[in-house]
Formats: C-alpha cells, structure tokens, sequence
C-alpha cells in the first residue's frame, strides 16, 4: 500500500502513543445514564449519518441482536461471489471508535452474499469499551459472560484504548470465551488516532503507520505465544482514516469538504474528538468485510453513493496490510 507507506521516523513511535493519549484522555469518561437496557436489540447495521456520537457521556449497554438482517432470506446480495459461505456467529465489544463500525458492516455483509451471519454488540463510551474496563464493569462483563455462556460464538472481536495498554483485559476475555467457545476465533480492531485537526495529514500518517504495529501487533505476538492453538487477528480498519486525511490534503476526495464538520456529513470527522462522519464509517466496514469474511472488494457491489471508490481504497488498505496478522490471503 504505497500511498500509505512512509519512511520510518523514529518520532512516530512517540507521536503514536502521544496523539492516542492525548486525545482519548480528553474525553469525560463520567456517565449520567445507567445501565438500563440489557435485553438485546434488533442491529440491523444500516449505515446512516446519526451515528451514536460517543464522548464517553453515556454507557448504556447495546447487545444487539442475536439473530440480525444477515439471516434473512429473499434479499438481493448485490453480487452472488460470497453466496453459500457460511457466516459467523459473532461478539463485539467496544466504544464508539468500534461499535458503530461493527453495526453498519452487517449491511454490507448481508449484501455480499454471506449466508447466516449473526452479531451481539456490548457498547460503552470512551475508555470504559477497553477490554479491562469491560471485564472490571459488574453489568457489562455480566452480559458478554451470558453471551460467552451459550457455548456457540465463532469470532469474537475487541478494541483498544490506551488507558488500558497491556494485555490483561484481552487475556481476561479470551480465557473466558475459549473455556465455553473452543473454537473461538479473536480479532483486535485498532481505530483511528483521535483528535485529527491538531495534526497535519503527514503527522497524522506517520503516527498510525508506526503506532499500529507496535500495538496491535504487538499485542496479537504476545497472545499468539500464550495461546498457541488459537486463530487472531487484527482489522486495520484505523488506515481508513489515514487514507482519506491523504486524499483530502492532495485535493482528490470530491466528497468532502473539510477534516471536521459538526455532524453535517461532509467531513471525515463530526467533532473534535474524532467520531466518524459516514464517509469514514463506510470505508471502515469495508475494510471490516473484507478482513473477516475475505470478500473481493473489487467485484462486490458496495451500493455506496461516493464519487470517491472505497472499496477501492479499502482493497489497497488491506493489501498493504501484513499476510502474517490477516484471516485471510
């Protein structure tokens, strides 16, 4: 991936855990509203601009829907590539870098032709969707244990804040989910490098191209040796944001009109923490459909109203990304 690739500069290390602390520690981690919804709800993963904007002010519980849109039938894939492949029964746990990501992509996974995909999704805001601080949360870890509990989820994926860097909250889960889910698959989604306008593109890119393998790389090697019969991996889905900074500084990204906007769908961001406007959400599933079910982003039929290609750009993403920390080739 060319276009995303920098020379190594030994300040980015520094400024990958510099902009990921500075911003995500920017964001009240409080919440006023408590933890009152713990049925699930229906995720029909439909990408749409009101996005739920997570500044960590809420942290109510969204277990999404057990059986979702993926498993209906009579519905026009949009391509007949994936058709016959069998879908997963997954859990996402995450914040709001994460979780909308995770929810729209069911749209795409469906369309794609994926037959009997289904999803739970666990949401709390800001760094309290960490891993640890999930496994530490008495209602929350309490509903992912009840989903674990019922012996049959296939992928189970989790993010990273760096309020929690180290490896306890992943080693928590995992325990727990290969005890009753054997043959369990992991992935760690790393998400974008918040409060992007303080940065200029080329910042901005050098610190997620040395921030992203230190970290989650880094992670899966540590967990890969302690767990060295189980499948992980990780989604770069962090680079769509990277490459559309790109495309916006070289004046090549016709659908918008500037880095941050306030939630008018024209920008890549909706604030200053970094939410992302649809355009970044739908190039971050893309990314997420092809990492986990390997879907030819070429051919698919995305049925997304850009003039900008992302599965293009998506395709390019995943093409520079590492053969050793991808599901499939």
């Amino acid at each position: 991936m060319k276009c995303l690739r920098l020379p190594y500069q030994p300040i980015g290390i520094v400024l990958a855990g510099a902009i990921m602390v500075t911003g995500c520690r920017s964001e009240p981690l409080g919440s006023s509203s408590p933890d009152v919804q713990s049925s699930a709800i229906r995720d029909a993963g439909i990408a749409t601009p009101s996005v739920p904007v997570d500044a960590g002010e809420r942290s109510t519980i969204d277990s999404g829907a057990s059986v979702d849109a993926s498993a209906q039938s009579g519905h026009d894939s949009g391509t007949i590539s994936n058709v016959g492949q069998i879908g997963l029964n997954s859990l996402f746990i995450g914040h709001s870098f994460f979780i909308p990501v995770a929810r729209g992509a069911v749209a795409h996974i469906e369309r794609a032709g994926i037959e009997g995909h289904q999803q739970r999704t666990v949401f709390s805001g800001g760094a309290t969707g960490a891993p640890q601080a999930l496994w530490n949360n008495a209602n929350k870890s309490a509903l992912i244990k009840s989903i674990l509990d019922q012996g049959d989820i296939e992928l189970f994926g989790m993010t990273y804040h760096p309020n929690y860097p180290a490896l306890t909250g992943y080693t928590n889960w995992i325990d727990y989910a290969l005890e009753r889910n054997p043959n369990v698959t992991v992935f760690i989604g790393l998400p974008w490098q918040p409060e992007p306008t303080r940065y200029d593109s080329d910042t901005y890119a050098a610190a997620w191209e040395t921030g992203h393998p230190e970290i989650a790389h880094g992670h899966i090697d540590a967990l890969r040796e302690r767990y060295p019969n189980l499948t992980i991996f990780c989604i770069p889905y962090g680079a769509a944001a990277v490459a559309l900074r790109q495309r916006l500084a070289n004046n090549d990204l016709p659908d918008v009109e500037r880095i941050q906007t306030n939630a008018n769908g024209r920008g890549i961001f909706r604030d200053r923490l970094g939410h992302g406007e649809p355009i970044l959400l739908d190039l971050s599933r893309l990314i997420w459909l092809r990492a986990i079910y390997g879907v030819d982003l070429v051919e698919y039929d995305d049925d997304l109203e850009y003039e900008t290609d992302l599965s293009a750009i998506a395709t390019e993403i995943m093409a520079g990304h590492s053969p050793e920390y991808r599901r499939h080739p």
